[in-house]
């Protein structure tokens, strides 16, 4: 894992925090310059208080076929939930997949 501030190496463990479904989420500091970041940093659940379970049902559930509002009514979120989170993870996509030839 890599600083997502300054790209150094020198990491040390500072606590973790519970979302409220319990999941923990590891936090580190960086030696170098002293940032502290989360485990989630640089990947589309960052800043997201929404359980890593809940948004994978509700991917799973739009990939099936589902719209956005019964993607919504199945994990009991907002449909403007379910539309961030396919924006978050359209973008990730997006930038892993490989340049057309």
């Amino acid at each position: 894992m890599q600083c997502p501030q300054c790209g150094s190496e020198q990491l040390l463990k500072n606590g973790v925090r519970q979302l409220k479904s319990g999941e923990p989420v590891q936090y580190y500091r960086c030696k170098v310059c002293q940032k502290r970041f989360d485990a989630r940093a640089g990947t589309p659940m960052h800043r997201l208080r929404t359980p890593t379970a809940v948004v994978e049902i509700a991917r799973q559930a739009s990939s099936e076929g589902l719209g956005i509002r019964a993607t919504g009514r199945v994990v009991s979120q907002a449909r403007n939930s379910i539309r961030t989170w396919e924006a978050r993870l359209a973008t990730q996509a997006k930038q892993l997949s490989p340049p057309p030839r």
